[in-house]
């Protein structure tokens, strides 16, 4: 009925799994945190303050970096990773992943190799943004970009989805992904 294909790499999944920064929960904390250390180390340096206070303060700012900046895409990199290594890819460059919608559920393979069927008594609802569709299992999604499909539309899949499917309920789409 619906079926997309795309190849599945770390630019792709970073952009899935990790929201713009600005755009994360907490991010404002470790912003603050960061704008408030930096200018203090500075000062503490300068001064020549106690050792442990210039410390406190460079390990601050390091924290606010980290976190409020450099933590999710490193995380997102790592997760892609051990994909690849759990799925026996050996160029770690990626992969080609087909997804396929029917009446029983929902298909997905990895290099043409099945990976499972999701029926649709799992899929708990349901997102349509400007970029996919979004389909939410247990803990977990199926993503369907827009520009993927290669047989059937996105609009077409979700006015299937109205008709056939109206017990999933169709969510907005979170502040964090919106584009």
């Amino acid at each position: 009925m619906f079926q997309v294909k795309y190849f599945m790499d770390m630019n792709r999944y970073r952009s899935w799994t990790c929201p713009p920064a600005h755009k994360t929960r907490g991010f404002w904390f470790w912003l603050i945190l960061l704008v408030v250390a930096v200018p203090c180390f500075v000062i503490f340096r300068m001064k020549n303050f106690d050792l442990r206070m210039q410390s406190m303060a460079g390990m601050l700012g390091l924290v606010g970096l980290y976190r409020g900046f450099l933590f999710r895409p490193m995380y997102a990199n790592k997760q892609f990773r051990i994909m690849c290594i759990n799925y026996h890819k050996e160029k770690r460059n990626g992969w080609d992943s087909r997804v396929d919608v029917t009446e029983e559920g929902i298909h997905t393979y990895m290099d043409e190799e099945s990976r499972g069927m999701i029926t649709w008594d799992q899929v708990k609802s349901y997102t349509v943004t400007s970029k996919y569709v979004d389909f939410n299992v247990m803990l977990d999604f199926i993503r369907l970009p827009k520009d993927c499909f290669t047989v059937g539309t996105a609009e077409e899949i979700v006015t299937w989805m109205e008709e056939h499917h109206p017990e999933i309920e169709r969510q907005k789409e979170t502040s964090e992904f919106d584009n």
